[in-house]
């Protein structure tokens, strides 16, 4: 007996989508397709078009799946036709919701072709059974092997697609085409790894860019040897990698790569990850590079605005608080020495010769200063006339005491015409208190 050809419904806005599910299901069902839940809406109630079961996306514009379904249910067509969800989605909130309106079965994106057609099959073969014990007539006529041939009708065989359709071939091509449009235009780089060859796919702007090819094998054992990306920021990128599961499913990287004209740039790196559901492996990474370096030199001169006297270009109060702690921090070093300058009668020569004139002298001051300390030590300016140096890890007060003498000698001697003299106190940072304030506080340097 031959068995009855079954119909399917694949409802979904992304025609694409559609074709390769059209692809494999063709051969074992016939195929209705709709672009969102009214056409589909439409199509189930039309009693000339005897729909056997639904493949269902969830987002659609004019009516989704979840509307499609209420309304299937409300109109009791749920009882005898069964809902296959298909979606990206895999969240409990979204499984608890399906399944509560009606929804027989989820599959999660991306699938495996051979599983969604042994679930269809599967399911279908329920409701014919089902069909069956109501049809009660007709079940005591049915013999074994007629019931056998009921079961098993059609409810597609697991079949191997070995060409795709032109329609389906144009629409993927259309689609690549499309994506490394948007790539160019965008200027980001786009990349594809596949987790079973091990291989790495770039967009046509990874050449341009950083000039290697854009199809790399052996990813896994290449990608702590490379030289493209910073050794500093290697172990970044791997311990975000290895934080991708299927319940976190993207990441994002500050990561510096080795460009072919400009050297190292920062990069930030974008990644979504593909899992197969059903058995919890990762199928591939997927996702983009963008050049941030602009970005992240636009942040660090602003912070060096922040952090900086707007006068004299040295640090300012916050910022040489934060310089000092950092280094105390990172070298536990207690033979930090801080000295504490105060410009002598300042309010005099602001008086007399001008505010512009003060001006210069503070500029100067602060150019003296850091020309007798070393790139290690830190300098900054924290009030009208009064100035702190920090001397890392000098050999104690003695080796301050001299320092304080050469900075106080090279701005006596860097005026002419008009004498500038300073007053310098000296602190051990560790001796005053560990904390930036107090140890100003203790100085009689007012915050």
């Amino acid at each position: 007996m031959e068995a009855e050809k079954r119909t399917l419904l694949i409802v979904d806005d992304v025609e694409l989508n559609r074709a390769i599910l059209n692809e494999i299901f063709c051969k074992n069902y016939y195929i209705i397709e709709a672009a969102n839940g009214k056409e589909a809406l439409d199509i189930i109630l039309d009693a000339r078009k005897k729909v056997d079961l639904v493949l269902l996306d969830l987002v659609m514009p004019v009516m989704d799946g979840f509307v499609l379904m209420e309304i299937l249910k409300e109109k009791g067509v749920l009882e005898h036709l069964p809902v296959v969800v298909i979606t990206v989605d895999g969240s409990e909130q979204i499984l608890e919701k399906a399944y509560s309106m009606g929804a027989e079965e989820i599959i999660i994106k991306p699938f495996n072709p051979d599983i969604i057609r042994e679930k269809v099959k599967n399911i279908l073969s329920m409701y014919i059974r089902m069909e069956l014990i109501s049809s009660m007539g007709k079940l005591q006529h049915l013999t074994e092997e007629d019931t056998e041939d009921q079961l098993s009708a059609d409810t597609g065989t697991k079949t191997r697609i070995d060409a795709l359709s032109t329609r389906t071939l144009y629409l993927l091509e259309l689609e690549r085409e499309k994506n490394r449009v948007l790539a160019n235009l965008s200027g980001d780089i786009m990349f594809d790894y596949d987790v079973k060859s091990d291989t790495l796919s770039f967009s046509e702007k990874y050449f341009e860019v950083f000039g290697r090819d854009t199809v790399i094998e052996e990813v896994s054992r290449k990608i702590r040897r490379t030289d493209i990306i910073y050794d500093d920021d290697k172990q970044v990128l791997v311990n975000n990698l290895e934080g991708l599961s299927t319940d976190n499913t993207t990441m994002r990287a500050q990561i510096r790569l080795m460009t072919k004209d400009s050297g190292y740039l920062w990069y930030e790196c974008f990644i979504k990850s593909i899992w197969d559901m059903d058995d919890g492996m990762c199928l591939s990474l997927i996702g983009k590079f963008v050049n941030i370096d602009q970005h992240r030199k636009e942040i660090s001169r602003w912070k060096e605005a922040a952090d900086n006297d707007a006068l004299t270009g040295i640090n300012n109060r916050k910022g040489l608080e934060e310089k000092i702690l950092k280094i105390m921090k990172e070298n536990g070093d207690s033979s930090g020495v801080l000295l504490f300058l105060d410009l002598d009668d300042f309010k005099q020569i602001n008086d007399s010769k001008g505010h512009a004139f003060g001006d210069k002298v503070l500029r100067t001051v602060a150019e003296k200063i850091k020309s007798c300390v070393r790139s290690t030590d830190v300098v900054g300016r924290i009030g009208g006339d009064e100035f702190i140096v920090f001397l890392n890890g000098i050999g104690g007060k003695d080796a301050a005491l001299k320092k304080a003498e050469e900075i106080e000698q090279k701005i006596q001697d860097g005026f002419h015409g008009y004498p500038v003299t300073v007053s310098i106190g000296i602190a051990q940072f560790l001796e005053d208190g560990a904390e930036f304030e107090p140890c100003l506080s203790n100085n009689g340097i007012a915050p």
